[in-house]
């Protein structure tokens, strides 16, 4: 009599009833790797046959073919807009091309520019970007620092006074002006290094101050003319207009040296586009 086994699997048919169940672990497998593709849905066209293929033989990136081309590394692009490119040079036209990078061509040499100075006529372009200024201004500057000192040239304490005179501006705001001299010592020669205004511009207040340094050994400073002693950067010298020295450089009986002269506003002190002038020698 056969026998019937409820919800129980027969001898020898096991093999036939775990089929079933590889095919469901296989449809489940091609199922999460579609979805891990992207899937295919409605409109989308699927995934590519060779991702699929790669993704479920275990070969092949898991990138599909859109993702390829998004460049995470791309460079930004420097320019979108032409503003963007200003170079504040009134001479080169500047521009933002195709590409996003920006572009400057510099404009025709007579056109008319400005160096935003308002101590300056407006000037020209020279063709090479560089705007030409005609007048005004001051032409010593840049000579903010000591180090950047405008040189005057070379002297003896047996010249005549004054060995010369010059305009400059302290414009800016905040603008100090350097300049320096060297002086020689004659052979029985009395070395007096002298600076002093010969104008300054009207309702302007400016300090005008020498500093000396010896050729050999350090200088110890007299002042002469009603000038007051002063220090700076380690020089001894003297302020006023004018400011007139009495060197003595140590170790040596030749007060050989530099004169170091500095221009700038008093405390409250206006800058003015309007020139000073001053008067320099030994005298």
């Amino acid at each position: 009599m056969a026998m019937s086994y409820p919800n129980r699997m027969m001898p020898g048919s096991a093999r036939a009833h775990r089929a079933p169940a590889t095919l469901g672990l296989s449809l489940l497998t091609l199922s999460l790797a579609a979805c891990a593709g992207g899937g295919s849905g409605p409109g989308d066209g699927g995934a590519d046959a060779g991702d699929e293929a790669g993704l479920l033989d275990g070969g092949g990136d898991g990138m599909i073919a859109s993702d390829a081309g998004l460049d995470a590394d791309a460079a930004m692009p420097e320019c979108l807009t032409h503003a963007e490119c200003d170079d504040a040079n009134a001479c080169t036209a500047d521009r933002c091309d195709s590409a996003g990078s920006c572009a400057y061509t510099n404009i025709p040499a007579g056109s008319p520019c400005d160096d935003m100075d308002a101590c300056t006529d407006p000037g020209t372009c020279d063709g090479s970007g560089l705007c030409v200024i005609t007048a005004g201004g001051d032409m010593y500057e840049p000579n903010e620092t000591r180090a950047g000192a405008t040189g005057l040239g070379r002297i003896s304490d047996g010249d005549d006074w004054p060995s010369g005179s010059f305009d400059a501006t302290l414009y800016p705001m905040g603008d100090v002006d350097f300049y320096s001299f060297h002086v020689s010592d004659d052979f029985l020669g009395l070395l007096y290094p002298r600076v002093e205004f010969a104008a300054v511009p009207a309702g302007s207040s400016y300090e005008l101050c020498a500093y000396y340094a010896c050729d050999s050994g350090s200088a110890t400073v007299g002042c002469r003319a009603g000038s007051s002693a002063s220090t700076f950067d380690g020089l001894q010298g003297c302020c006023g207009s004018p400011a007139e020295l009495d060197p003595d450089c140590s170790g040596t009986t030749d007060e050989h040296g530099t004169v170091v002269v500095r221009v700038q506003p008093t405390a409250g002190g206006a800058a003015s586009c309007e020139p000073y002038t001053i008067t320099w020698g030994d005298n």
